[in-house]
């Protein structure tokens, strides 16, 4: 690879086509919808005490660990 630059020749945009448009076939990542960006998955970062954590989740938790204890 050189360091050299390489100097490109201009090209005028293209005239709009007469042929149909199948809007059917367009495809628009949400990366580059104008908004809010959100994130939603659990990195696993946060450290909470189990004592703080849902009853739920320490139901089904220690659940989990009886059943197994108890076989």
């Amino acid at each position: 690879m050189s360091s050299e630059i390489k100097k490109r020749k201009y090209q005028e945009p293209e005239e709009p086509t007469e042929e149909n448009f199948d809007v059917k076939t367009l495809i628009l990542p949400f990366s580059l919808l104008p908004g809010k960006k959100e994130e939603f998955i659990y990195t696993g970062g946060e450290k909470i005490p189990f004592r703080e954590r849902h009853p739920v989740y320490q139901e089904l938790f220690l659940g989990e660990f009886t059943i197994n204890i108890e076989r």
